[in-house]
């Protein structure tokens, strides 16, 4: 729940703190809001499935990673976190804030909340836990915004989406 209102585009200070990171794609700001999953890795080749194990590990091996959908499941790793966020974020502006109406699994965590951007191509729904952190990010395969929003969101919405 909300710890209180706030002054910023969403008006839930652990929503705010993200979206002004991401608008302004402070990738450091945005990185230390981010709680990775700790899953066990899989050497099964292939897309989807649990995360891959990199060379020298066993399966098995529990890793820390961030879920990140894009018409397939990945998952990126600390070292990777950066330079993906750089990729995809070009020109984010604030959608939507809502309650998200299906939160994931402990396997494939989505978060209590979602928060929609619209990038130059396409968008990104940013996944936030009950704490404010970031523990997914979905580019919906293709989907605009509005669709992304209307897929996912549940009955609180903090932030409408503007329609002409």
């Amino acid at each position: 729940m909300p710890s209180g209102s706030s002054d910023g585009p969403i008006g839930v200070p652990e929503l705010d703190t993200v979206a002004d990171a991401v608008a302004a794609i402070d990738i450091p700001a945005i990185v230390a809001k981010i709680k990775y999953a700790e899953l066990e890795c899989t050497a099964a080749q292939g897309l989807g499935g649990p995360p891959k194990c990199a060379a020298g590990q066993a399966p098995g091996t529990k890793v820390q990673v961030l879920p990140f959908s894009t018409c397939e499941q990945e998952y990126l790793r600390s070292s990777n976190v950066a330079a993906v966020l750089e990729q995809q974020l070009k020109a984010p502006t604030l959608h939507s804030a809502f309650d998200l109406k299906d939160h994931g699994t402990a396997e494939l965590p989505i978060g209590t909340r979602g928060i929609v951007f619209e990038l130059e191509t396409g968008a990104l729904m940013v996944g936030v836990d009950d704490d404010g952190k970031i523990v997914s990010l979905s580019r919906g395969c293709g989907l605009s915004a509005e669709e992304l929003y209307e897929h996912t969101h549940g009955d609180e919405v903090h932030h409408e989406p503007e329609h002409d």
